[in-house]
Formats: C-alpha cells, sequence, structure tokens
C-alpha cells in the first residue's frame, strides 16, 4: 500500500511537471530530467526493499537451522549422557562381582570388565564434542 501511495505521489509530481513546463514554456529537457530523477529514486527504494527481503529470509533460515542444529545436538547429548550412564553402572557391576570372588557360572569374567571399560571409554569420548 506504501508502493501504491508513493507510486501515485510519483505520477502526481510527472504530472505537474509535464502541467507547468507546459504552461511556463519551459524545454521538456526539464521535465525529461525530473523524471530521471524521480524513477532512479524509485529504483533504489525498490532495490533496498528486495535486499530487506533477503535478508529477512536469510535470518530467517538461520535461525531455523541454528534450532534444527540445536535440536540434534540435544538428542546426541541425551544418548551419550544414556550410554555413559550403562557403562559406568556395568562397569560398577562387573567390578563388585570380580571384588566379591563369586565363582559362580555365568559370572563376570576379565573381559567382560575389560568390554564394560572400552565401552565406557568410547561413552565419554562421544560426550567430547
Amino acid at each position: 500500500m506504501a508502493t501504491d501511495a508513493a507510486n501515485s505521489g510519483l505520477n502526481f509530481v510527472s504530472f505537474a511537471l509535464r502541467t507547468f513546463s507546459t504552461i511556463l514554456g519551459t524545454s521538456a529537457t526539464a521535465t525529461s530530467v525530473s523524471c530521471v530523477i524521480i524513477h532512479r529514486r524509485k529504483a533504489e527504494r525498490e532495490a533496498s526493499d528486495i535486499d530487506l527481503v533477503r535478508v529477512q529470509a536469510r535470518v530467517v533460515a538461520e535461525v531455523v537451522a541454528s534450532g534444527e542444529a540445536r535440536a540434534t545436538t540435544s538428542g546426541q547429548m541425551d544418548e551419550a549422557r544414556k550410554s555413559v550412564t550403562e557403562a559406568v553402572d556395568s562397569l560398577r557391576l562387573n567390578f563388585a562381582n570380580i571384588r566379591q570372588g563369586q565363582i559362580v557360572e555365568n559370572n563376570t569374567r576379565p573381559i567382560e570388565v575389560l568390554q564394560s571399560i572400552q565401552a565406557l571409554a568410547l561413552a565419554r569420548a562421544e560426550r567430547q564434542w
């Protein structure tokens, strides 16, 4: 709507310049120069409006991308936190079984402790991004 008002204002100015040049008998060159200046300013304003829309679109895209990245990272952190907790619990259980010295079938073996330690190290490394 502001553009329509500006256009009608420009049309009025152009009309007024043509009318005055006819009444006063001035050359058409003055009117042409004035029209060129008016059209140039209009084009500059339209170009700045387009630039504004581009910047706004870029900002919106960056905000959306940041939100998506935050959501992804949050999910990864939750998974890493769960992995570390599970690895610590498994390691504690395996160490407890070894310390108790229970000789029961399917009891903790040294390889299971090693695997627990490796799982904990991997989970902590993934959590370090």
